[in-house]
């Protein structure tokens, strides 16, 4: 999956952007990462997303079909650094249930993206 010159491989986090001033390049450890779950998938109806924050900051994490529309938003707010969960009941935004086929997760930490692959089946 391609998007803006950035590669995605749907089962890792792949792209880590460098940041522009130097005071905000020693506030990134190295190796840090945003660790993207889910289960069960394949899902129906439901489907568990388990995502870790690395440093505090604010978190989107966004459902998108297979032509690159955003379907849902999950998250858009402010998390500390931790661990978190949250359910997509298989609805879109209006309250929808969608059909069966691939979705994307994209999960955004400040300058961090990483991108999950789920398939709903019904």
């Amino acid at each position: 999956f391609a998007s803006l010159g950035h590669i995605y491989d749907f089962t890792k986090t792949l792209e880590k952007e460098q940041p522009t001033e130097p005071s905000l390049a020693t506030e990134l450890a190295p190796n840090s990462t945003l660790l993207l779950q889910t289960y069960p998938n394949p899902f129906n109806p439901e489907t568990t997303i388990k995502y870790t924050v690395p440093q505090s900051g604010r978190v989107r994490l966004n459902i998108y079909n297979i032509q690159g529309q955003v379907i849902r938003t999950l998250v858009d707010a402010e998390r500390a650094s931790g661990d978190y969960q949250i359910r997509w009941d298989g609805r879109d935004a209006r309250g929808l249930a969608v059909g069966s086929g691939v979705y994307l997760l994209r999960i955004r930490v400040g300058e961090g993206t990483a991108v999950k692959k789920i398939m709903l089946l019904k």
